[in-house]
């Protein structure tokens, strides 16, 4: 049996009273584990997989909500990478102002993709490196180009909170607010939460991923 569209609960897993329970969760984005973290104003991995498949964001006013919902229809109906890039020059789903967090590839990535579409972009990393996923000659010409597009990035850069302004970031032994109309949060963390809530309420349990 493959069920779809389902939100795994510990009361649904109780409920059909299984011997085994295997957990391939992936990870948590790291952005929405501080205060802040559920705004309106932040996106996870799963958000973005979510408005890129085809499905509009619950988040936001009711004129934000509206443009989601006329954007994930081209998505769906009309998607080709010409029509995608033709959409990110506009307020889908990202704003003008955008914090992404995680400087790793993903994050160098979309911070370069979001430049050519006119973006202006900060970069967060918590680690002393940026792009430290990226092979060395990669990763200076990616660097490079995102310095000479005026991509402002902060390593050893912690988020502490998010707001609907923007974020703060404890960085070089002092705390700076970074304005911002969306956050992006590509870093990723353990996602042991639903493990922890099982523990001890099922015969047996793995965590693969």
């Amino acid at each position: 049996e493959v069920r779809l569209n389902t939100q795994v609960t510990p009361a649904l897993v109780e409920k059909m009273k299984p011997d085994v329970v295997i957990l391939a969760l992936g990870g948590a984005a790291s952005a929405t584990e501080v205060p802040g973290g559920s705004g309106d104003i932040v996106l996870d991995r799963g958000d973005v997989q979510a408005i890129f498949a085809g499905h509009a964001s619950k988040k936001g006013g009711s004129l934000e909500r509206f443009v989601s919902y006329l954007g994930a229809l081209f998505v769906r109906y009309l998607y080709k990478p010409s029509v995608l890039r033709w959409l990110l020059r506009f307020s889908f789903p990202f704003k003008k102002r955008v914090v992404v967090v995680g400087g790793n590839f993903a994050g160098c990535e979309l911070a370069e993709t979001l430049v050519d579409r006119g973006k202006k972009v900060t970069i967060t990393e918590e680690s002393g490196r940026l792009g430290s996923d990226i092979e060395i000659t990669h990763r200076w010409l990616f660097l490079s180009r995102l310095r000479k597009a005026g991509t402002k990035m902060f390593k050893e850069a912690k988020v502490t909170e998010i707001t609907n302004k923007g974020i703060r970031i404890s960085h070089a032994g002092s705390t700076e607010f970074i304005e911002a109309d969306t956050v992006v949060g590509v870093g990723i963390t353990t996602n042991t939460g639903l493990a922890q809530e099982l523990e001890g309420k099922v015969p047996e349990l793995h965590l693969v991923g």
